[in-house]
């Protein structure tokens, strides 16, 4: 057996411009409007104005796991949906060989950090093609909410919860005095039909949070506990909530199985 495959080899070309990617703020906030600045120019001096550009956004999950708290949640929720392109667009730089975009770093605040990465590249008359990338991490709030799920996946009807509850700072250091609500919700699921257009039922099943109990719990330098109690069978989520000072919410949480006697909605 033989296999051949053609490919091409250009002469290498010594670079002759540069692009860079620049924002005028140190740090992203979420949910706020983004600027930031492409330029394009010459090594040896020169814009290359009216080139063509072709940018943009990508959007992917970043791990926060801080030290010391290795069996802590602090997110809440999927981040699939969340992940890949926020913009794009091809367009021409200006006179000067700059380009100056917006974009919102919006994201659920369940998810947790984001890293959101701007890239564009530029293409001179030569057909010589270059790139510039910015990075930046976009944190949910000011801290994070953390809370410990119990050893056991399935759990007892009327048993206690103790849930650790903690709050730590992006570097992962502790926070204390932080007003944490803690809500236990019995996640049921509601299936409706629904007629289209060609006379066919479809049916649709969603997850409906039914609230149980709410607790307010004020966090310290080591993590503080909230009891719950677990009324019947069903599958329930712990929601940890809290919110900085700029008005920025933070989520996290877990879900337990508990088993018994009583009906679930399903």
């Amino acid at each position: 057996r033989s296999a051949t495959r053609r490919f091409r080899v250009e002469e290498y070309r010594v670079p002759t411009f540069q692009v860079k990617v620049t924002s005028d703020k140190e740090k992203w906030s979420r949910g706020k409007s983004i600027d930031a600045e492409i330029k394009a120019e010459y090594l040896h001096g020169g814009s290359l104005g009216g080139r063509d550009l072709t940018w943009e956004v990508l959007r992917r999950p970043k791990a926060f796991a801080p030290q010391g708290f290795g069996k802590y949640k602090f997110t809440l929720g999927a981040t699939a949906d969340f992940t890949g392109r926020v913009a794009s667009g091809k367009e021409k730089l200006n006179g000067n060989g700059d380009f100056n975009l917006k974009f919102e770093a919006a994201h659920p605040a369940s998810v947790g950090p984001m890293l959101y990465v701007v890239e564009a590249t530029v293409t001179d008359v030569d057909r010589q093609a270059y790139a510039g990338r910015l990075a930046k991490t976009v944190h949910p709030a000011a801290f994070y909410v953390g809370v410990k799920p119990p050893g056991r996946q399935i759990l007892g009807s009327n048993e206690i919860l103790k849930v650790p509850v903690v709050a730590v700072s992006k570097e992962g250091k502790p926070v204390k005095d932080i007003k944490v609500k803690v809500q236990l919700e019995r996640v049921d699921h509601h299936t409706t039909a629904r007629m289209t257009t060609d006379s066919r039922v479809q049916m649709f099943n969603r997850e409906v949070d039914v609230r149980q109990e709410e607790q307010w719990i004020k966090t310290g330098k080591t993590p503080n506990l909230c009891s719950l109690k677990l009324p019947g069978a069903g599958v329930y989520r712990v929601r940890a909530t809290a919110v900085d000072r700029a008005g920025q919410t933070v989520q996290s949480g877990f879900q337990v199985t508990v088993a018994g006697s009583s009906p679930t909605a399903w």
